[in-house]
């Protein structure tokens, strides 16, 4: 069975284990329980490596094929084995991120697709489908993203939702125009945010 696996750049995973191409490593501590020493995690799909900002966390990982062996199971997003081999180092483009993220907003778990606007990789056509998102909370955290442009700003002002309208008039690009929308807002709590930012706010520059 082939899977991915993230390192760091020293091919380091947890605690400082030490990863070789072409050596096979296998957790004999009893049990299969995930998340312990007792197995050993992968992705067994690419797309899903973008769940590495709620996992692991690399900073600029490395990314490899692995055999595996013994698998065990999975939980949707990481899976886990007993036995497992990297086999080359893979790179993955910037265009291949945007769709591993696309794919990933279509999912039907909202926790998903939320955890996939949360990457920083996230494009300005990701934020706008997420905003879209049938799920408020989906379209809250893709207008906090920091590639979110005034243009998503405007589309989140509209938003049923109080909250992703409070959020969107907090984001540091929104510009005069937003901030002039925002004022006009049947909650008094954005229009209220919108004041603030527009006292604040100095010489305008947005």
């Amino acid at each position: 069975m082939i899977g991915y696996k993230l390192t760091n750049q020293e091919m380091q995973t947890h605690n400082n284990f030490q990863w070789q191409l072409g050596v096979w490593y296998e957790s004999k501590v009893k049990g299969d329980r995930h998340c312990s020493n007792q197995v050993l995690h992968y992705y067994d799909e690419l797309w899903k490596i973008i769940f590495n900002i709620i996992h692991a966390n690399y900073q600029n990982p490395r990314i490899f094929e692995v055999e595996v062996e013994e698998y065990i199971g999975t939980d949707g997003r990481k899976s886990w084995c007993k036995k497992q081999k990297l086999i080359r180092e893979i790179f993955i483009t910037s265009e291949q991120y945007e769709e591993h993220i696309d794919k990933a907003l279509n999912d039907r778990d909202w926790n998903v697709r939320w955890t996939a606007i949360r990457h920083p990789n996230a494009t300005k056509e990701n934020i706008d489908k997420a905003l879209n998102d049938r799920d408020w909370d989906v379209r809250w955290t893709a207008i906090r993203h920091q590639n979110a442009t005034k243009e998503h700003i405007d589309k989140a002002l509209n938003d049923e939702d109080s909250g992703v309208r409070y959020a969107a008039i907090h984001h540091p690009n929104a510009s005069k125009e937003n901030i002039d929308k925002a004022l006009n807002d049947k909650d008094s709590r954005i229009r209220d945010a919108a004041k603030y930012r527009l006292a604040t706010q100095g010489d305008w520059n947005g």
